[in-house]
């Protein structure tokens, strides 16, 4: 079976995201708004529109990485070029509503 490799700074960075989702919950607590479920009208958006860093994703790539599937997720969007977020998978029936397909390793923009 194949070790998963451990960094430190992946693991600093995946902490610091979960401070950040802890402070979100507080706040959807106390204040009752929140993202409504299935909803993906964030997602589904041309990403011309939407800037995020590289360092967002790092936690994405390591995952994909070790998992060896970074390869993969590579040559789908060289080959498919989408213009909405790879990880947005659309409801079959309404293709506007969905879910994130890896929301733990989701970019700063998206929490």
């Amino acid at each position: 079976m194949m070790q998963l490799y451990k960094n430190e700074r992946i693991d600093t960075l995946l902490n610091f995201y979960k401070e950040i989702d802890n402070e979100i919950d507080n706040f959807t607590q106390k204040t009752n708004l929140h993202c409504i479920e299935g909803c993906g009208n964030c997602c589904n958006v041309d990403h011309s529109n939407i800037e995020a860093s590289v360092f967002e994703f790092f936690p994405l790539a390591f995952e994909l990485w070790q998992n060896n599937k970074a390869d993969e997720l590579l040559s789908h969007l060289s080959e498919n070029k989408p213009n909405i977020c790879v990880l947005f998978r659309g409801d079959k029936n309404n293709p506007v509503k969905g879910y994130c397909s890896d929301y733990k390793n989701r970019g700063l923009i998206c929490r």
